[in-house]
């Protein structure tokens, strides 16, 4: 408003903004606030240092960017800080933070309103250099506070606070990472990475970078890859954050390639899609698979082959939500949508829904059916805001398993925790889980083996506590591998534990991997009795880890 702009709201904007700024009118920024019955857990709202120092690197990596995208990439950078941020500290301290969490979408609001503004005034010729540096952050350039209102600076401070401060923590990608040029295409300089091997065990890698999707492969378990080989000709803006990213999938020598493409408003998107029938030296047309032709939600893809060689596709959908808008009803979260092609990628059948109400912003867990087909996994919105999971199993014809619940851990929290499962089948009918919850103000990675015919969870228990966030699980022959990360003190660590008795038992914790700066959320990921933990890290690049087998 001070430099004349005039933001353009979103059909649920409105209750966000107006539910967030009821929020902030009972903080007290001149106090650090508790947010956790944990001693001495809390986050200081009046930290003018910290987001001084984090404004001074914003503008420093904006000097880098020498286009015309520069507001429109650093509102795509203070959105993901925000979101990074968000995801790091609630869930250290647990359910407690959930007023400062339901903040995310007021917050993520401010952060990327720039790409959603249209002039209305001119802007004073001595303030166009501010605005081309972020006019969420001018006011604040050396501890000026421009033309905001004394009783508004509070809660500037606070939303400031909030966007900023991942911008000085070194467990999760700042500005000077997202925006610093890179000159080659390289797994190094791309972005949110995953690998999966094909039959011959070669490694492969999808990944993101200047708005393309890039597909490689290494003979020496990531010593070195080829040159990567674009699969979108066209560029185009694709989600890569820790819970959505591209995602491979290799079968009978065909590679598939699947992502989530950003489409305009707040969280809209479509599913693409593409193959390779000639081992990654091409890939066809890029396809879109959710099939509604609406400019909505279809986002958190996941992708998988089942034995039978059927392509599946399964994602979080809004269609529902936005049909239930329309003739004037609620609608808790979204709807878990799917699709099958049965000839190896060339056609895919029309969308069917799993089930509504699944969390907004959740990766799917996907793994093999029984049999054939798929099983899938996700977060699920409950009655009265309860995060707890739920599963399915999919066919070529259709659901095969109603959605059903999977987890009982009464996680009340009116926000999504972007903390999706992992998971990996046990036998025919039952499957080994793994899943972050912080209900009872207690946040901890959980295990457990699902018995999928009759919905019982069994062997239940917590394998990390504390700081353990992001877990993943694998099989490696008779052995079961998980992991998670931890970030403390100036470096952040992967961990591993084994089960060699199908998770009745577990070993002690090991490091895997540790790195000093930003990270992404660890994965594994099998050959026969081998597993390897996939790391991506802005030190380091792309790790290939070998965690179980010799």
């Amino acid at each position: 408003k001070e430099l004349g702009f005039d933001v353009r709201l979103g059909r649920n904007d409105g209750a966000r903004l107006a539910q967030g700024k009821r929020l902030l009118a009972k903080l007290d920024p001149e106090k650090p606030l508790p947010v956790s019955r944990i001693p001495g857990v809390s986050v200081d709202l009046g930290v003018r240092p910290a987001i001084e120092a984090a404004v001074t690197r914003l503008e420093t990596a904006l000097d880098n960017v020498a286009d015309e995208k520069t507001k429109a990439d650093a509102t795509q950078v203070a959105k993901d800080l925000a979101m990074k941020e968000f995801d790091a500290t609630f869930l250290r301290v647990g359910r407690t933070l959930e007023a400062i969490y339901t903040l995310a979408g007021a917050l993520d609001l401010a952060a990327r309103f720039a790409s959603r503004v249209r002039r209305r005034t001119p802007i004073p010729r001595e303030r166009r250099a501010e605005a081309k540096r972020g006019v969420l952050l001018a006011p604040l350039r050396k501890g000026g506070w421009g033309g905001f209102p004394r009783r508004s600076r509070g809660r500037l401070v606070l939303t400031l606070t909030l966007l900023t401060t991942a911008a000085c923590t070194p467990h999760d990608a700042g500005p000077d990472q997202a925006l610093e040029p890179c000159a080659e295409v390289s797994l190094r300089c791309g972005a949110a990475p995953s690998v999966a091997f094909d039959h011959d065990g070669r490694l492969w890698a999808a990944f993101e970078q200047e708005r393309h999707v890039y597909v490689t492969s290494s003979d020496d378990l990531g010593a070195s890859f080829t040159a990567p080989v674009p699969v979108n000709p066209e560029a185009e803006t694709i989600e890569t954050n820790g819970e959505n990213r591209p995602k491979i999938a290799i079968d009978r020598g065909t590679l598939y390639v699947s992502w989530t493409k950003k489409l305009e408003g707040g969280f809209n998107g479509e599913i693409r899609f593409s193959r390779s029938l000639d081992g990654g030296a091409t890939f066809e047309a890029v396809r879109t698979l959710n099939d509604d032709g609406l400019v909505t939600g279809h986002r958190f893809d996941s992708l998988h082959v089942d034995a039978g060689g059927d392509v599946y596709a399964a994602w979080v959908d809004k269609r529902d939500l936005e049909a239930a808008r329309s003739r004037g009803e609620e609608y808790r979260g979204a709807a878990i949508y799917y699709t099958v092609s049965t000839d190896r990628g060339a056609t895919f059948a029309a969308n069917r829904r799993v089930a509504d109400h699944a969390c907004e912003c959740c990766r799917i867990a996907i793994a093999d059916g029984d049999g054939r087909g798929a099983a899938i996994f996700w977060r699920h919105v409950f009655e009265g805001e309860i995060r707890d999971h739920a599963f399915a199993g999919l066919g070529a014809e259709g659901v095969t398993r109603e959605a059903a619940r999977a987890t009982r851990d009464g996680w009340h929290l009116e926000g999504c925790p972007h903390h999706g499962p992992a998971a990996v089948p046990a036998d025919e009918s039952s499957y080994h889980l793994t899943w972050f919850t912080a209900a009872e103000d207690r946040p901890a990675v959980w295990y457990g083996r699902l018995d999928a015919t009759s919905g019982e969870m069994r062997l239940g228990k917590v394998v990390a506590e504390g700081a353990a966030v992001h877990p993943h699980v694998a099989r490696a022959g008779e052995r079961l591998a998980l992991v998670w990360k931890e970030h403390g003190g100036d470096s952040t660590t992967v961990f591993m534990r084994t089960s060699d008795d199908e998770g009745v038992t577990w070993s002690e914790r090991r490091a895997l991997a540790s790195t000093a700066g930003p990270s992404d959320h660890p994965f594994l990921v099998s050959r026969g009795a081998d597993a390897f933990l996939s790391w991506h890290t802005v030190e380091e690049g792309l790790r290939i880890v070998r965690a179980v087998g010799s």
